[in-house]
């Protein structure tokens, strides 16, 4: 159960962090932005997504970001 529950956290930190990277601030709540929305998704999308698990999962992760992974934005969200 440990291992699965520190696996889980460990995900919450990296989707945080795409998140706050790519997408937040490009969400108006209707999906009709400038397009940024679908800028940020596309770069997920060539950066991640589309290699499957035939990469690093950190490369596609530092691809996505543009530098290393940070804590900082999961802890963010609880000081909000």
């Amino acid at each position: 159960y440990g291992a699965g529950y520190y696996g889980y956290l460990y995900a919450q930190m990296f989707a945080a962090d795409v998140w706050m990277s790519c997408l937040e601030g490009r969400w108006n709540g209707t999906n009709r932005g400038d397009g940024g929305l679908r800028e940020g998704g596309m770069k997920i999308w060539k950066e991640m997504l589309i290699h499957g698990g035939a990469k690093d999962p950190m490369e596609m992760l530092k691809g996505v970001l543009g530098r290393e992974p940070s804590v900082d934005p999961f802890f963010r969200d609880f000081e909000e």
